[in-house]
């Protein structure tokens, strides 16, 4: 069985050009440690679901997949989006940040 994380949090930093922010890190809850956000750069969330783990934001009350893309903005990979983004709202980037 796969596991599912629900993305909570992001850290967002200004692009090398300051034009507009990109995620940094992810945060999510995780059954191995109770109580506290783990923080991870999408690199190592990609790896994750490269062995089948699933990340998904709250959107609406209803889960929605996480899966890699690129930036909206920029075209920069890799990168994090969902299905229910669109062309100027990242669902990532909206939560709160850490």
């Amino acid at each position: 069985m796969a596991l599912d994380y629900e993305i909570k949090s992001v850290r967002l930093i200004p692009w090398v050009d300051d034009s507009h922010l990109h995620i940094e890190l992810i945060g999510y809850d995780s059954p191995h440690v109770v109580g506290e956000e783990i923080m991870i750069p999408i690199p190592r969330a990609l790896q994750k679901m490269a062995f089948d783990e699933k990340f998904h934001v709250m959107v609406d009350g209803e889960p929605v997949e996480v899966k890699p893309g690129r930036c909206s903005t920029c075209g920069f990979e890799p990168y994090l989006v969902t299905p229910a983004d669109k062309p100027d709202y990242n669902q990532i980037e909206e939560l709160p940040q850490k």
